[in-house]
């Protein structure tokens, strides 16, 4: 984004009162725009999936981007897994949007175990005009008029896919050409297409002879933006691995493997766990990836794999927390990257209602805080920042989920229950 262009706060959905009593099953799990920009998908713990539109607000003296509510699906409910004795909760845990040609709006959703897809049409009722009454001449004679009685959103179940994972789905990702997705659990990868359920791929498989013998667990997984063979995963030990479906169907060797080695240096007790890739996404130009794990942000290129390009750490301070975060099991927290349509931005969450947005060229870095008083609370964080969080400090509150609309200056963060908007303006 250009450096002139200014954040504000513009929009918020939910109050104060309902963020401090949220019931558990309110609590927003996944954000996802469609690649024109103009829908937003918002998923929650009650298996809800909501879809808001944007307009643009046009009253005020600056225009900007503004999301009103469209309708709301029940994708998912919870369910028991009788072979196993276990619940499995009706939380939305990923969505991917399918850009369709026509009106129609298809959707892919997941919980821990059953990937959906939705379609929602936008259907119009019209009812012809009342004609005049009788008696008729050809003076007062017309022609009724279809008059719109009513529009609505009507959604549909196309597609259930068959429950292959035996663990919990973590991630969805698209291919370009919209044909085929991959989904992945700890252990595993999985390629699907989309019309043909008969034919789906393991591509990977990291499950050990004995489950004793488990050291590394798969993160995240994430499709290439220019080639729809190509694909990234991340791991618990802060790896990240490119694997191309042309070399081989199974991804049992081969690939590229990322690890900072700088970060193998100064080790100490949270090391291997602050490690872990949270995230990580494909930018415009083939050769650079972007991450995210617990602290810092790194900007890849994939013909050098031992180090990064940058690493942009977020908010040091946190650093001297984490023995507390340990102790309450806050330090498995996985935040995920917006990154903007152009590339040269994107925008982190953190605790305390605070969020991120870096530019990546200049690695500045300001932290915004959340709030529902409609102001933009925002500040620099330069490099090696410290100051003493407090008691006051809430590691409750957390900005786990992002998006950056793909095509307009806007970012969405939701904390807990409450979906906040910000444009550049």
């Amino acid at each position: 984004m250009e450096s002139k262009q200014k954040w504000k706060f513009t929009q918020v959905f939910g109050d104060k009162f309902s963020a401090d009593k949220v019931a558990n099953e309110d609590v927003i799990s996944a954000l996802s725009f469609d690649k024109s920009g103009n829908f937003l998908a918002v998923g929650d713990r009650a298996g809800r999936l909501i879809l808001f539109q944007r307009n643009l607000h046009t009253k005020s003296k600056t225009p900007f981007n503004e999301f009103i509510y469209l309708t709301e699906i029940q994708s998912h409910f919870k369910e028991f897994d009788c072979l196993q004795s276990v619940d499995i909760d009706e939380k939305i845990n990923c969505i991917e949007w399918i850009n369709q040609p026509n009106e129609n709006m298809m959707i892919l959703t997941t919980n821990d175990k059953t990937i959906k897809l939705w379609k929602v049409s936008n259907k119009v009722v019209k009812k012809s005009e009342k004609t005049n009454k009788p008696p008729l001449s050809v003076q007062n004679l017309k022609m009724p008029k279809l008059k719109t009685i009513e529009q609505a959103y009507c959604p549909s179940l196309k597609r259930t896919f068959p429950n292959l994972h035996g663990f919990h789905i973590h991630s969805l990702s698209l291919s370009q050409d919209n044909s085929s997705f991959i989904s992945s659990d700890d252990l595993s990868v999985f390629a699907w297409d989309l019309e043909v359920l008969k034919h789906t791929f393991a591509l990977v498989n990291i499950k050990p002879p004995s489950m004793n013998e488990l050291t590394e667990v798969i993160t995240t997984v994430t499709y290439s933006k220019n080639n729809d063979s190509m694909f990234a995963m991340g791991t618990s030990k802060g790896f990240i691995k490119i694997y191309d479906t042309r070399e081989s169907s199974r991804m049992l060797t081969g690939g590229i493997v990322f690890e900072d080695e700088n970060s193998k240096k100064n080790k100490n007790l949270f090391t291997d766990i602050i490690s872990s890739i949270a995230d990580v996404k494909f930018m415009q130009d083939q050769n650079q990836i972007i991450s995210r794990d617990y602290l810092t942000t790194k900007v890849w290129d994939t013909r050098k794999s031992k180090e990064p390009l940058k690493c942009i750490k977020l908010y040091e301070p946190l650093n001297s927390k984490l023995y507390e975060v340990y102790e309450k099991d806050h330090i498995f927290d996985k935040f995920n990257i917006g990154l903007s349509g152009d590339d040269k931005s994107f925008t982190t969450g953190i605790y305390n209602n605070y969020f991120h947005i870096v530019d990546i060229a200049t690695g500045k870095n300001t932290q915004f805080e959340l709030n529902f008083n409609k102001k933009t609370i925002s500040k620099a964080i330069p490099p090696n920042y410290f100051e003493n969080l407090g008691p006051n400090f809430d590691f409750t509150k957390k900005v786990i989920k992002t998006a950056w609309n793909p095509v307009h200056n806007c970012i969405v963060l939701c904390s807990l229950n409450c979906l906040f908007i910000y444009n550049a303006i």
